[in-house]
């Protein structure tokens, strides 16, 4: 049976029912407090965000006698020079765990906000293209383009929901110009790829490596408060 997935969280309390929820989730080998700072300077000035940082599912080794979380396990050696076809075997075991994690906040996915970084951000997208309804918004930090014919087929069904409800789709990216791990190459495919079926795509490119640094973080601050 399949565990619930852990989780931190900053809830704002009383709750405000126009508040949005955002759901991050780190990238291999960190865990759920690894991106949990980030929820002080990513929350827009004078706005209410409630934030959920979940923990990976799987245990990785992370070097000598350390381990840390991970959202399917990886061999580092061998990553893909080409990320695009690349589709996590584990999706089917993590996948029923992540919808019921989301289903148990009992929130409209129009409150939903998808974020990751790297790992995560794979992650964050898939949930965001795969989700019953159209999700808020998408956060991608040094994310790649992954599961290419799955994702192109979600953002039809993304693009339609739009059109039917007069939606305007908006997401973000952010890819160090130096990225050793994951060439920013794969987020300009996936930008390209969502600019293709009718989306706002904010980006914040930067020289630096496989890192959020403060120029990215400003921008996706920015782009959550042009969410209202």
């Amino acid at each position: 049976m399949q565990k619930p997935i852990q989780y931190l969280d900053d809830i704002q309390h009383p709750h405000d029912a126009n508040a949005y929820w955002v759901f991050l989730f780190h990238g291999f080998g960190a865990d759920a407090s690894d991106l949990k700072n980030l929820s002080e300077v990513l929350t827009p000035p004078g706005q209410k965000i409630n934030w959920i940082f979940p923990n990976g599912i799987f245990t990785v080794p992370i070097g000598a006698m350390m381990t840390g979380r991970a959202w399917w396990p990886l061999t580092l050696s061998q990553l893909p020079t080409d990320w695009s076809l690349y589709s996590p075997p584990e999706l089917a075991q993590l996948m029923p765990a992540i919808w019921k994690m989301i289903d148990s906040f009992k929130i409209p996915w129009n409150k939903i906000i998808l974020g990751g970084f790297s790992q995560g951000s794979m992650l964050a997208t898939e949930i965001y293209l795969s989700a019953p309804q159209t999700p808020a918004g998408l956060i991608s930090f040094s994310g790649a383009l992954i599961r290419k014919n799955d994702w192109t087929n979600g953002l039809a069904i993304r693009k339609k929901q739009a059109t039917d409800s007069g939606q305007i789709l908006k997401a973000f990216f952010s890819h160090g110009e130096m990225d050793q791990v994951l060439p920013s190459s794969g987020t300009q495919k996936l930008i390209q790829m969502f600019k293709s079926h009718g989306y706002q795509c904010d980006f914040s490119s930067f020289r630096g490596g496989h890192e959020i640094p403060m120029p990215a973080i400003a921008k996706a601050q920015a782009y959550i408060y042009s969410l209202r």
